[in-house]
């Protein structure tokens, strides 16, 4: 499928690239919004694309959504950079769970972005020096997008790290710990590694996600053609709009129910039960506690509500903030990240206790991915996920300990929480 309107823009951004001289070296950017076909995907078109490394990003509400490729600039450190950007300049790109694990850190300036901002699409180029490099790589974007259809693969074996054996050992140590009054709550993760009777596209695997799983981010990562990072998460780790915050405590779980009727009676016990109630106060309490320093108010929702999503349902309390003028976007990222949903509570104490008897590194899962810009910058927590290599898929959940856990209850939450991607596989 060719699109006339992005063919023409990208034709016309070519000869303005290659007048001489171009310009103004004060101009770092081309954006021309452009029409697209109605049923033009952006997914199908960067899947298209062999310009490396590649993000996809949809924003929870649908009304962003965002494909860059190419690097214009690396980023290695966002503080250096993020006060310094021009408008309309976005840094993509997000961090692992680990903060020493560098593998699992990557932020970049794109040189490519197909943006919609609800109806209305943008081609952005970003620039430098380097414009006869930009044309070439303009050049070779395939204009013709491949209609990423639905895949048939099998399972041919799942095996998983913890096994359910390690995995009761591990929350009995965990409820151990929270009586000892060590911790509060801990986050135990597992992944799960399928392998597959053919190799899958993870943007094949994306595309399906996003039909099915709503209210949720939906991303990709693809730093080089040999692996993929996906997912469909429902987390916001937070929203910022000039001093204005939006973040939010998202705990405690329940499986969707059978019919409507199942499913309404799932929901009202997960809303009164105490252990749930007790975990989603933990996330809240954590989260204000790292934030009360730096923000002038904190607004907090006064009941826990119900989010509910195509395998599970969570409790919710919405965070919102006014913030102090210096407070950059790296160090907001580091005041919340881990919040006690995807670590626990006190935080260093959990992520002590998630090193020192974990048998797996969490690569990107329970990081965060996402956007900064000069007024506006969105990250999510980086769960309901999977890494894409081949024919091998590995997919990642967690489970919040605390007093009362029952191991079973909690292995049963993450076969409920892996099923978000697991599903989509055809068997």
């Amino acid at each position: 499928m060719v699109n006339i309107q992005l063919e023409k823009a990208i034709e016309e951004i070519i000869c303005q690239l290659a007048k001489k001289p171009f310009l103004s070296n004060k101009i770092k950017q081309i954006d021309k919004q452009i029409s697209v076909d109605s049923d033009f995907c952006v997914i199908d078109w960067l899947a298209s694309q062999k310009l490396y490394p590649k993000f996809y990003w949809q924003s929870r509400n649908q009304q962003q959504e965002v494909a860059a490729l190419g690097q214009k600039k690396l980023i290695n450190n966002i503080t250096d950079i993020e006060n310094n950007l021009a408008n309309g300049e976005r840094i993509y790109g997000g961090r692992g769970f680990s903060e020493q694990n560098k593998k699992n850190q990557f932020f970049f300036i794109p040189e490519i972005e197909l943006l919609r901002f609800e109806k209305k699409w943008h081609l952005k180029v970003n620039l430098d020096k380097k414009n006869n490099q930009t044309i070439k790589n303009l050049r070779s974007l395939n204009i013709k997008s491949i209609n990423e259809k639905s895949f048939k693969s099998k399972i041919a074996k799942i095996e998983n790290i913890p096994d359910k054996h390690q995995w009761n050992q591990l929350v009995d140590k965990a409820i151990l710990a929270i009586s000892h009054d060590q911790l509060k709550k801990i986050v135990l993760a597992r992944i799960s590694t399928i392998q597959l009777s053919s190799n899958i596209n993870a943007a094949k695997l994306l595309k399906k996600s996003i039909s099915e799983n709503n209210s949720s981010y939906h991303y990709m990562l693809e730093q080089n053609e040999d692996e993929s990072f996906i997912g469909s998460s429902p987390e916001r780790l937070f929203k910022k709009n000039g001093k204005s915050i939006q973040t939010e405590a998202l705990a405690g779980t329940s499986k969707r129910g059978q019919d409507a009727i199942e499913d309404i009676d799932l929901g009202n016990w997960l809303i009164k039960d105490n252990k749930n109630l007790a975990e989603l106060q933990i996330v809240v309490d954590d989260i204000t506690e790292h934030l009360a320093k730096y923000v002038d108010e904190i607004k907090i929702e006064k009941q826990a509500r119900i989010i509910k999503l195509r395998k599970v349902q969570h409790l919710i309390r919405k965070i919102s903030a006014k913030l102090f003028d210096n407070l950059t976007c790296s160090q907001l990222l580091k005041l919340l990240h881990p919040t006690a949903a995807v670590a626990g509570f006190p935080r260093s104490a959990a992520r002590k206790f998630i090193k020192n008897s974990e048998q797996f590194n969490r690569d990107w899962y329970s990081g965060y991915l996402g956007i900064i810009s000069k007024q506006y910058s969105e990250f999510c927590v980086a769960i309901r996920c999977a890494k894409v290599k081949k024919n091998i898929l590995s997919i990642y959940a967690g489970a919040g300990i605390v007093a009362g856990s029952n191991p079973e209850l909690e292995w049963q939450e993450l076969d409920n929480k892996s099923s978000t991607i697991l599903s989509l596989i055809n068997q």
